[in-house]
């Protein structure tokens, strides 16, 4: 049962190294916080460019539209 565990979590080790990843090393942080931190990263990297985009127009375009639609819709 160890080797079956060991295998997988090798061969998850050399395709997050082969993609670019790398797990961050930091000493005197417990395990449970060392996972979070490399889950975060992990999840850092997935985000693309476009995604980012997206995002931002997101947060910064539907309130610019619903503003300009109050400004169009007031009586002054």
């Amino acid at each position: 049962m160890d080797a079956h565990i060991y295998e997988i979590s090798e061969r998850r080790r050399v395709k997050a190294l082969a993609q670019g990843e790398t797990a961050p090393d930091i000493k005197g942080v417990s395990n449970y916080e060392r996972a979070e931190l490399r889950e975060s990263a992990h999840r850092a990297m997935q985000v693309t460019p476009s995604e980012t985009w997206i995002g931002r127009g997101l947060f910064f375009g539907v309130p610019a539209i619903i503003l300009t639609v109050f400004l169009a819709n007031s009586p002054f």
